[in-house]
């Protein structure tokens, strides 16, 4: 058994679909982590959905539509 293995982890990126977010959320998902990606725009979510349809890797990726900085819905996401 891999100490470091992050198989069905859970991962919470916030910015996940900017330029560095994206790269990131693709490599938790390929480690089939559970990948929450947080972002506020839902245009740019799509090359995150698309990669992990094409990859069968839908049930790891966790698209969240939220603004970190509006703390109520944040806490909602967490409970």
């Amino acid at each position: 058994m891999n100490k470091f293995s992050i198989e069905n982890k859970t991962v919470i990126i916030t910015g996940g679909t900017g330029h560095l977010g994206t790269a990131i959320s693709k490599e938790f998902i390929k480690c089939y982590a559970n990948t929450y990606v947080l972002s506020r725009n839902s245009a740019s979510q799509k090359e995150l959905k698309t990669f992990a349809e094409d990859n069968s890797l839908m049930k790891y990726l966790n698209l969240c539509l939220i603004d970190i900085f509006e703390h109520e819905k944040v806490g909602k996401l967490v409970d």
